[in-house]
């Protein structure tokens, strides 16, 4: 049976530097497919063999195939950098980057690929976070929000909002950078990105790789010590 299943390659390299492969099978028929053997194949070649279940009109079935080992990811060192806030002796500044590898080794365009970040969040009212980069518009927090993700959030770009923050920002080169929950219709806009958890996504052509970028600064009171960002 072909299909036009949905392949999700994901990551999340602080915490496991290998690419996941997911298929995601959706029966638009008003027919119900019998359980069976099903032979995947991804990107012109077989993966596995998998027993898919007895599949209703418009069921799904998730069928996880493992790490993709020709996705290298490299998770770089990060820099940090200390300094005292130029406008007062009182608050001093940390500016922490992330920077992220990508190298596609197949043979043909890798498209979709959802590398997986988070970005410091605090509650404490007198520290400042700022997202340098991606640029993405900055969850606010609404008087009703049990949200960790507070005022102290500081856009550089103009006050924090939410209106915009569902938006995919475009980075170039195929890649976009986007607020967890983004993509779930049934979440509020104060709700997207809370976590502090943000994605990239990304198309490399065979043979390529891409560099990633995450920059947050932090201004807290000089009397105090931060911990937790890394």
């Amino acid at each position: 049976m072909k299909s036009n299943a949905k392949i999700e390659r994901y990551a999340i390299p602080k915490l496991d530097r290998r690419v996941y492969t997911m298929i995601k099978l959706k029966n638009n028929t008003d027919l119900t497919f019998v359980p069976g053997i099903a032979n995947v194949s991804v990107d012109n070649s077989c993966f596995t063999l998998t027993e898919m279940p007895t599949l209703g009109p418009q069921d799904t079935f998730k069928c996880p195939l493992g790490p993709d080992l020709s996705i290298v990811v490299i998770y770089h060192a990060n820099e940090e950098h200390f300094q005292t806030s130029p406008t007062t002796s009182r608050s001093s500044v940390h500016s922490y980057t992330q920077r992220i590898t990508v190298q596609n080794n197949k043979s043909v365009p890798l498209e979709n690929l959802k590398i997986t970040e988070r970005v410091p969040t605090s509650d404490d009212g007198g520290i400042t976070l700022e997202l340098i980069s991606p640029a993405l518009t900055l969850p606010s927090k609404s008087e009703s929000s049990s949200s960790s993700m507070t005022s102290s959030w500081q856009d550089g770009r103009g006050s924090p909002s939410n209106s915009n923050v569902r938006e995919r920002l475009d980075l170039g080169n195929g890649v976009q950078a986007q607020w967890d929950k983004t993509d779930q219709d049934d979440v509020e806009n104060t709700e997207v990105g809370n976590t502090g958890r943000l994605s990239w996504l990304l198309d490399i052509p065979p043979m390529k790789s891409v560099d990633l970028v995450l920059q947050v600064e932090v201004m807290y009171p000089s009397r105090l010590s931060l911990v937790g960002l890394d």
